[in-house]
């Protein structure tokens, strides 16, 4: 399968390939869309290390509860960068996962966000 798609591919393979393991999620939906499987998950908007937004990922279903930030502090202080997101998700076990780290500036602050406080955090920062 893989020699397929490399073959397939061609020469726009680009920095070549990542296998990650299978992590079980918890389920909170499909989305309404497309039927994507919607797992348990949150972005954590973080600034100088400290975290300044908590929202759940996914706005096309209700899910409640919240992630151990504080569980997320010491990977967030060695990310080289002032402002930045973390997405985590939960496990069926109970574990949380960081499953993607991203350019904070490029990700919307939707209506989950109290957008006066957020960017009244930047701006004192």
């Amino acid at each position: 399968m893989i020699q397929t798609f490399c073959g397939r591919q061609g020469l726009d393979l680009v920095g070549g390939l990542v296998f990650r393991a299978f992590e079980p999620f918890v389920s909170v939906g499909t989305h309404p869309q497309s039927g994507t499987p919607l797992t348990k998950e949150y972005r954590i908007w973080w600034l100088d290390g400290h975290p300044i937004a908590v929202v759940p990922h996914w706005n096309e279903v209700v899910y409640h509860g919240g992630p151990p930030v504080a569980q997320f502090d010491g990977v967030a202080r060695t990310v080289r960068s002032r402002f930045f997101t973390m997405d985590v998700a939960e496990r069926i076990d109970g574990a949380w996962r960081i499953v993607e780290l991203g350019d904070g500036q490029v990700a919307w602050a939707d209506d989950q966000v109290d957008l006066a406080a957020f960017y009244g955090s930047l701006a004192d920062a």
